[in-house]
């Protein structure tokens, strides 16, 4: 797993994004950074759950494009886990299967990945989380990770992590698959009555993805 950095406290609020059948909407204005394809889309009726017991129905999950293009949403209702008592530790898991579509004639690369999300851990818990991007097959994949470890004792606290540079290279595909996997863990070790909480989930007014992966945008080399 990559090396990390995180802090405590929500990032700045993203824009918000509307929905129309695909995620993302045609046309929208490229970034000046990254010059972007007229089009980029996550079709709904390919997000599919592969893995892990905290996803809930695909249609609970959240999935979206800026309008940009140059981020991709994630938010996950469901993904978080509490320690029963002392001495235990509790883990949930979701793993998604997702296709995005782009412009033929253009390159989509992944650049960072921020997760977030909320604890509420008292002194001696500890709280984990951690997420992963392959973008492509196992033939021609990037693949990018973020992960944070926090220390109680935090009170309803905000938590986010960064990842490194992604590694490998992504095909050059109209539409390329995406795998996205995710984990949380608590682990209650105190010795005094608390608590141990630990989620992926957003509950900070104007916070879009509980990740968000940043992407770019190049043109295919023949």
């Amino acid at each position: 797993m990559s090396r990390f950095a995180w802090r405590y406290g929500w990032r700045a609020a993203l824009a918000p994004v509307v929905l129309a059948g695909l995620v993302g909407a045609p046309g929208a204005p490229a970034a000046a950074h990254s010059p972007a394809p007229p089009s980029v889309a996550v079709p709904r009726d390919q997000i599919r759950v592969v893995g892990g017991e905290h996803c809930g129905k695909p249609e609970a999950l959240t999935v979206e494009v800026s309008p940009d293009f140059t981020e991709l949403y994630f938010l996950y209702p469901q993904l978080k886990v509490s320690a029963p008592a002392i001495g235990t530790r509790a883990a949930g898991r979701c793993d998604i299967a997702l296709r995005l579509d782009v412009t033929p004639g253009w390159q989509v690369r992944l650049t960072d990945l921020r997760i977030q999300g909320q604890s509420t851990l008292s002194a001696g818990s500890v709280g984990t989380a951690a997420a992963s991007i392959l973008l492509g097959d196992a033939g021609k994949q990037q693949r990018i990770s973020a992960a944070v470890r926090v220390p109680g004792p935090t009170a309803a606290g905000g938590w986010d992590a960064v990842s490194e540079s992604a590694t490998g290279e992504p095909p050059c595909d109209s539409s390329v698959t995406m795998q996205v996997n995710t984990e949380v863990t608590s682990t209650w070790s105190s010795m005094d009555s608390g608590v141990a909480h630990m989620s992926m989930t957003t509950a900070a007014t104007g916070v879009r993805g509980a990740n968000t992966a940043s992407l770019y945008y190049q043109r295919c080399r023949r």
